[in-house]
């Protein structure tokens, strides 16, 4: 297998404004996720010209298998918690096969074409963002308290993100808060103090059912989204 190129994001770079749309993992095995994110996608475009829109994937079953192993050998939290990251190497790989010529982009530099660190749509290496992030005092905690969904807010914080879009397999009330969504299961129990680092806004999209009724019609549009300030 060919290894992409990992250009950088350049947290200086200020389109009209920038989202990071975090895809849950849960959403890996739907059918029509290729044709349906492409979609998607075509509709935010649309809808927000000279934006820039990176994508941060989950790590799905993959990292229900970390968790089953620390379950079964004891590995430890730390221990667990980067493999679990190791993980979303292999999801951010999965996500550019269904999403041809859309580049995965992480801190570090690998090719001198300076354009490449602002592509429309980019997808995140969450693993080597986190591994960099370590360097500061206040990177996120190594337990299996943080999923995609804290990771996503901070690394919408160190992107310079405006919009951050949580992508989920389930509705999410715009009535509650993240403290409630969290002890629902909705979101990891540390993404809601993440939020006070945040000073963009958070939204949340039912994407399985975006993608059903895509299916379905073919006509469902992109603004299906609940907010939440």
């Amino acid at each position: 297998m060919t290894m992409m190129m990992i250009p950088t994001i350049n947290p200086t770079f200020r389109p009209a404004s920038r989202w990071l749309m975090k895809l849950g993992g849960s959403l890996f095995d739907h059918p029509r996720l290729g044709a349906g994110l492409r979609r998607w996608i075509a509709h935010w475009q649309a809808m927000h010209l000279d934006s820039q829109l990176l994508l941060l994937p989950g790590g799905g079953a993959l990292a229900d298998v970390i968790r089953a192993w620390d379950r079964c050998h004891r590995l430890g939290e730390v221990a667990s918690h980067w493999l679990a990251i190791g993980t979303l190497r292999i999801t951010a790989e999965f996500l550019a096969t269904l999403l041809p010529g859309v580049p995965i982009l992480g801190p570090n530099s690998t090719t001198t074409d300076a354009a490449s660190s602002r592509p429309p749509i980019a997808i995140v290496d969450v693993a080597a963002w986190l591994h960099a992030d370590e360097a500061h005092p206040d990177h996120l905690p190594h337990s299996w308290a943080v999923t995609s969904d804290a990771i996503a807010v901070r690394l919408a914080r160190l992107l310079a993100v405006d919009h951050l879009l949580l992508a989920k397999s389930c509705p999410v009330s715009e009535a509650n808060s993240w403290e409630t969504h969290a002890e629902q299961g909705i979101v990891d129990p540390t993404f809601p103090t993440q939020l006070p680092h945040f000073s963009g806004t958070v939204s949340a999209l039912n994407f399985r059912a975006w993608l059903d009724a895509d299916a379905a019609t073919e006509e469902q549009p992109a603004s299906a989204i609940a907010s939440h300030q």
